[in-house]
């Protein structure tokens, strides 16, 4: 970056990004200054430019590692984000020299562990400082029990050795092996033979930094469960994310097994369910089994894989699935089922992990079986199904079988398990716990668990306060029909069906409604569904005065009074209407208006209210049953009667409150006469109208 003045006082700056993260603020601070910033392969890198006081003055390119012109700008420079790329640069380790890289191991039993080296060049000898070796040439013990039989504390595997799994475990034969790059390795450690005191593992030497392949390779011996199985290990310094998209994975299947010392069980992870602690983060130094399904099986990993999780060995997961744990005398095992829209029933290579056994037989075992395969994580599809559930044990007696995240597992409406040899039935959502006798001999599935159809309940909302157009529609995915009994609040039976997959009442108001239904698999199961509507509108305005003069400007202020309401539609009666919320309005001629005012949601639900207005022309007395200077009104039992006083009219109207015409007369005579006794008590407003003016009588009626 150049500053053609040379002094940097210009103040203008560039910011990069890396993935949308700043790595730094860079200054021109003098007629040529440069400054490196480092980008993984892949990565996308922005510029953004920050103007100053001077920016004339500020020119700046961008290279790439090779020297190559990326971008540049100058005089005139750009704000904001000026360019972006991505990153296809040769990696650039920052770190020059050796790492002492450590992991702590806290007290406990002293048991068999998966490692593996953050740091390359690393030898058994890095790690015989730390713990007791036994079996191999230059071990602790190398000839422990016996020459001719020494017990070997540390094992390669051979992916390449044919048949069983276990036939590929391979002794160490001397301190000088090696701990190749992502080699996994599988360590009895401790400082003493049944138990152990915190120790520290601690390899010195360059890190393992950049793109790894991780050492893979798949045999075909014709044994699909043995084939392909892999010892790993996560090759940097710090914690590796397994469901980083960053993460090529070829011919693999997804799950990743690590064994936990401290529980004797192997934990599970895969797709974002783990058991017995699995976790997407690996810690570094932490070795674990992936199995190959196919030629040209590879894990890469880069950079940009890691995470700035501070793993542990072992972390909780972030699902939280349906998980039922066996515990006996001896320890505790873990099953998790979960239901994931793109998984099948088959085995999901992105989704499910196989059964791994325990090395200690007294421990429980705990599976699920589908289609002859184990599980350890079983993701499906959300269905109804029936599952067989697997508990072996090497020691007879009591297990406690636990089960967690009933309610958030499903929208299935059951979830049982039922003992097969003992008939028992158990509603999972009630029992949480329950015993059973497991026996040593045990070999095949003993529970099978019944998942309940996935149910749908729609509902449709009533339109309006008090009215009947809500909707219910109550669907279960099932091959089983069931039997369904609607009731309202008051427990009254609205509804009833039988030997049905689906059902709906319509026409329904707001209000609490049961949903009982039965069937052959979950029995009775209870569904309150609550109905709900907007709040009732009340329409209503008042005004200042409901007589207006034209000699006055004619001018009418409307108050508005409405409740629940969000938009508001006033009609004049002259022809003009308004939507504000109070509008003023202005009559031009005299006349007698009756103003509708239409309150109502959204367009949806409404209610009227309407006024009668009166407009005069000229300013003349108004007689409410009294009598003005030319004509009168009054009503003598259930006779209305007018008075003309010799005056001249074209016609008189009467009309009610609302505005509607009861009587009509053309050229009337001295006296009017009008029998009311139809009416209810009312307020009758008489108009007598002739070419000069317009005169009006307010006129009450009380019966």
């Amino acid at each position: 970056m150049s500053d053609s003045w040379g002094d940097g006082w210009n103040g203008g700056y560039i910011t990069v990004l890396v993935d949308g993260v700043s790595v730094g603020d860079f200054f021109g601070l003098s007629a040529n200054s440069q400054d490196d910033f480092y980008a993984s392969n892949g990565s996308t890198v922005q510029i953004q430019y920050t103007n100053g006081t001077y920016d004339n003055e500020n020119s700046y390119i961008l290279y790439d590692g090779d020297g190559n012109n990326l971008f540049s700008d100058n005089p005139t420079l750009g704000t904001g984000i000026v360019f972006t790329t991505t990153s296809n640069c040769n990696f650039f380790n920052p770190i020059s020299g050796d790492i002492t890289m450590q992991r702590y191991i806290n007290a406990g039993a002293t048991h068999w562990r998966f490692l593996t080296s953050a740091v390359s060049g690393a030898t058994l000898a890095d790690l015989n400082d730390d713990f007791i070796t036994s079996g191999f040439t230059g071990s602790d013990y190398p000839n422990w029990p016996s020459t001719a039989s020494p017990w070997s504390s540390v094992f390669y595997y051979d992916e390449t050795v044919t048949g069983l799994k276990d036939n590929g475990f391979t002794a160490a034969t001397n301190i000088t092996n090696t701990i190749n790059v992502g080699e996994g390795i599988w360590v009895w450690s401790g400082d003493t033979i049944t138990g152990t005191q915190p120790f520290t593992i601690d390899i010195t030497g360059p890190p393992n930094v950049g793109t790894i392949n991780l050492p893979m390779t798949y045999t075909n011996s014709g044994l699909p469960s043995d084939d392909g199985w892999n010892m790993l290990g996560n090759p940097f310094p710090s914690t590796l994310d397994w469901d980083s998209p960053n993460i090529t994975k070829t011919n693999i299947n997804n799950a990743i097994y690590i064994w936990n010392p401290d529980a004797e069980q192997f934990a599970s992870y895969s797709g974002g369910v783990g058991t017995n602690g699995g976790s997407r983060y690996i810690s570094s130094s932490q070795a674990m089994w992936v199995q190959a399904v196919g030629v040209g099986a590879s894990v890469q990993v880069t950079e940009s894989s890691k995470s700035s999780n501070n793993g542990v060995f072992l972390k909780v997961n972030q699902v939280s699935p349906l998980r039922i744990k066996v515990q006996n005398n001896f320890g505790t095992d873990e099953l998790a089922i979960n239901f994931e829209s793109n998984a099948t029933n088959n085995f999901d290579a992105d989704y499910d992990a196989k059964k791994m056994n325990p090395v200690n037989t007294n421990l429980p075992i705990i599976s699920s079986i589908i289609n002859n395969e184990e599980y350890s994580i079983n993701q499906l599809p959300d269905q109804e199904i029936n599952i067989p559930i697997k508990i072996l044990t090497g020691v007879s007696g009591i297990h406690v079988i636990s089960i967690d995240n009933v309610s958030d597992f499903s929208n299935g409406n059951c979830l049982i398990l039922e003992d097969l040899i003992t008939g028992m039935v158990y509603d999972l959502s009630i029992d949480s716990s329950i015993t059973a006798y497991i026996y040593d001999t045990t070999t095949t599935a003993r529970f099978l668990l019944h998942i309940g159809a996935p149910v749908t309940i729609n509902t449709t909302d009533a339109s309006c306060n008090l009215t009947a157009d809500a909707k219910i529609v109550y669907t279960k995915n099932s091959s089983t029909p069931f039997d369904i009994t609607w009731k309202d609040s008051a427990g009254n039976i609205i509804s009833s069906n039988t030997n049905i997959y689906t059902d709906s009442i319509n026409n329904i108001t707001a209000g609490n409604y049961t949903i009982e239904t039965t069937d052959a698999l979950c029995g009775n199961i209870i569904d309150n569904i609550i109905i709900t509507a907007p709040n009732q509108i009340t329409s209503y305005y008042t005004t200042t005065n409901d007589t207006s003069y034209l000699s006055n400007g004619g001018n009418i202020t409307f108050n508005n009074q409405s409740t629940n309401a969000t938009d508001y539609l006033w009609d004049f009666n002259d022809g003009t209407n308004s939507n504000l919320q109070s509008p003023t309005h202005t009559y031009t001629q005299a006349g007698n208006y009756l103003v509708n005012l239409t309150a109502s949601i959204n367009g949806n639900c409404s209610e009227n209210y309407n006024h009668l207005i009166t407009v005069i022309g000229n300013m003349t007395s108004i007689n409410e049953n009294t009598t003005n200077k030319t004509a009168n009104a009054f009503i003598n039992g259930d006779v209305l009667t007018i008075n003309l006083a010799n005056n001249q009219y074209d016609n008189i109207i009467i009309r009610n409150v609302l505005g509607q015409i009861i009587y009509t007369e053309n050229n009337p005579k001295e006296s009017v006469q009008f029998n009311v006794s139809e009416f209810s008590s009312n307020l009758f407003l008489i108009t007598l109208n002739n070419k000069d003016k317009i005169e009006v009588i307010k006129l009450p009626y009380v019966k």
